[in-house]
């Protein structure tokens, strides 16, 4: 935020932080109901390509020790989802793909996505 504050004042305009971060704050809600959209598509796709990747978030998280985090993404032919969970385990995708989830799942050869479960078939890359 503050590199966009600079670019602005470089341009001659003052923009305080609260009015960015108030502005991001009305921008997201105002995309909540397409995200939800998206992840829908997304989930409903069929064909997923799936990784993980660790993920530094300053914020203390009950039963969380460290700031490690884990980004996920999950790529259908046609979106992308991001997302950020303080866990690794196979209860990220599942929660994402839904209960009984049908298709193929891309993935490298880490553990937890043989055990997604549903009738998902894993193609390792």
């Amino acid at each position: 935020m503050n590199r966009t504050r600079q670019l602005l004042a470089d341009e001659g305009m003052d923009v305080s932080l609260g009015t960015l971060v108030d502005g991001l704050h009305r921008i997201g809600g105002l995309l909540q109901p397409l995200y939800g959209e998206i992840i829908r598509r997304n989930q409903a796709s069929g064909r997923w390509q799936m990784d993980e990747t660790r993920w530094r978030v300053f914020e203390q998280a009950e039963g969380k020790k460290t700031f490690r985090w884990w980004l996920w993404a999950v790529l259908s032919p046609d979106t992308v989802v991001y997302l950020l969970d303080p866990s690794r385990s196979r209860a990220v995708p599942r929660k994402h793909l839904g209960p009984d989830p049908e298709g193929t799942l891309t993935a490298d050869r880490c553990s937890v996505y043989p055990g997604v479960g549903g009738k998902i078939q894993v193609s390792h890359c």
